[in-house]
């Protein structure tokens, strides 16, 4: 596995102070052993320099410069030189706390809890208030406290809506199918599939587009339609602007257009332009009999149906879902993809699962066949813990905290580092193995509750979570009922792109496996 082997580091002392007089005690600061409380700048961390903080930590060359595009290896050099607690200093002035340790994690998660602020997706929050007549906000993605509150409410109430996810399961399960049937006809004569990764995007892509909308847009053929393949290009090239804009020291897209800034524009305004079409037809389509295909509640017609939403929320919420849902959730079955591969065992203990659970549904993936499916959770939550979705969670903290004993002034941004905890022996045996038995509900093994979290925690976790999950399961479901998987290429690692993306071209073989269950593949509906 490529991943970073944490070196066992001796004990550090738990003690937490009690509340000074100027800061409330928080409910996640449950260790009351009484000490003085110490100051934020006692934390270890690098040297921080004039205008530009400890950025220079990123952007200088240097033997220990921190690779932005490689966060999880940034924080193995963290670790091993400052311990379970790193300050860095922003260009503004403000603090960046990593957070090691799941306790820690646990800690600040709680008591942020009320405000679950964050700092992301800053030149899409500027896009967006810049055009009032499109969008009420910034969006669920880059919006904090009231605002991030007004859309999460009523869009999780629809997004969390078993109507709305899992009566799209019939279509979700017949769009992988013909993903299967596509990948036979693309294989080459060594059984792989050129530019795999842009297939399972634009498998993902259509998955996501049936979800919302209710209906197939050709995403999943040998030749794309020109509506799929421009929405992926503005969906990546959305992604690549907002990292390098929330990355950048200066951040000079506020003052003037930069040709970042203007990608970011270009590409959301094609999104948007596609969201407000099927917008206009659903709004059409109010009051007459027609509706999407397939039955149930589309997202669309549930975001309509909120009171609490108007036109300008709609809006951004979905072109929210189209820009990223769709690279976590293909990234996310890439890696699975991948360890399954490198793993004979697993990969034929999951083969067993699915042959039995298919045999009694005709080869389709049905509820019953989700909900049996341990396995194949476990297979996905360990390629998770190996390479997350991101390194970890942030959060700002809206009024002073306590952790580890130090005052936490607020407004610093403190974000965990699970993709590094995952890694450590210290909370999980043999981290270097891809092991799911040691998430089944029969293992021995105990873990941290806040060690790993793919999906984020609490009151901000991933709205469109059990989407993601329901779209990769069924693949995994179908992939393993119909393929023997092998890798052939290097070890695959991970780059950040605003989140963990494959370092390397996806080289899998498919070789047909013996199908105890199988359906004949049904015409795109």
């Amino acid at each position: 596995m490529n991943i970073c082997v944490v070196k066992m580091r001796p004990s550090v002392s738990r003690s937490i102070v009690s509340a000074a007089a100027s800061i409330k005690r928080a409910p996640g600061d449950t260790q009351n052993k009484c000490q003085e409380v110490k100051p934020f700048l006692q934390i270890p961390g690098p040297v921080a320099l004039p205008l530009i903080g400890s950025v220079w930590k990123y952007i200088l060359p240097g033997p220990n410069r921190y690779d932005p595009e490689r966060l999880h290896e940034v924080a193995c050099q963290k670790y091993d030189e400052f311990g379970p607690l790193v300050r860095e200093t922003l260009p503004d002035g403000s603090g960046l706390l990593s957070v090691f340790d799941p306790d820690d994690v646990q800690s600040f998660l709680l008591q942020t809890r009320i405000r679950p602020d964050r700092r992301s997706h800053l030149a899409l929050q500027k896009y967006r208030l810049d055009r009032p007549h499109m969008y009420s906000s910034g969006g669920l993605l880059p919006s904090n406290g009231e605002d991030w509150l007004r859309l999460r409410r009523p869009s999780q109430a629809v997004f969390g809506r078993p109507d709305v996810v899992a009566s799209r399961l019939p279509q979700v399960d017949q769009i992988v199918r013909d993903f299967i049937s596509l990948l036979r006809a693309l294989r080459t004569a060594d059984l792989q599939v050129p530019d795999l990764l842009h297939r399972i995007k634009m498998m993902n892509m259509e998955v996501m587009l049936m979800v919302l909308f209710g209906e197939r847009f050709g995403c999943v053929t040998e030749r794309p339609s020109a509506q799929c393949s421009a929405l992926m290009e503005a969906g990546g090239r959305s992604t690549r602007a907002i990292f390098k804009t929330d990355n950048g020291p200066l951040r000079l897209y506020r003052y003037v257009s930069t040709p970042l800034y203007r990608q970011l524009v270009d590409s959301q305004d094609y999104i948007y332009s596609v969201a407000k079409q099927k917008y206009e037809e659903a709004k059409s389509r109010k009051g007459s009999e027609e509706a999407p295909s397939g039955g149930g509640t589309t997202v669309l017609e549930g975001l309509m149906r909120a009171q609490q939403l108007g036109e300008r929320e709609v809006m951004g919420l979905l072109c929210d879902a189209l820009m990223a849902g769709v690279d976590t959730t293909s990234y996310a079955l890439a890696f699975a993809l991948y360890h399954l591969a490198c793993n004979s065992g697993p990969q034929q203990r999951l083969a067993d699962e699915t042959h039995a659970l298919m045999a009694t549904s005709h080869g389709r993936v049905t509820e019953d066949v989700l909900r049996a499916a341990k396995y194949t959770r476990a297979a996905l939550k360990e390629s998770m813990r190996l390479i997350p979705i991101s390194i970890g969670i942030g959060r700002i903290n809206y009024s002073p905290i306590l952790l580890r004993g130090y005052h936490i002034p607020a407004g610093t941004t403190i974000v965990s580092m699970n993709q590094h905890i995952g890694s450590n022996p210290l909370y999980f045996r043999d981290p270097e193995a891809f092991r799911p038995e040691r998430f089944l509900e029969d293992s021995a093994e105990l873990h941290h509750s806040h060690a790993l979290l793919p999906f984020g925690q609490g009151s901000r976790m991933c709205i469109a979570r059990s989407i993601a999950r329901q779209a990769v399961h069924t693949t995994l479901l179908h992939m393993v009922n119909n393929f023997t998987l092998k890798w052939h290429g290097p070890k695959l690692g991970c780059k950040v792109r605003l989140i963990n993306e494959p370092d390397a071209p996806l080289s899998l073989s498919f070789t047909d496996r013996e199908v105890k269950a199988s359906v004949s593949p049904q015409p795109a509906g």
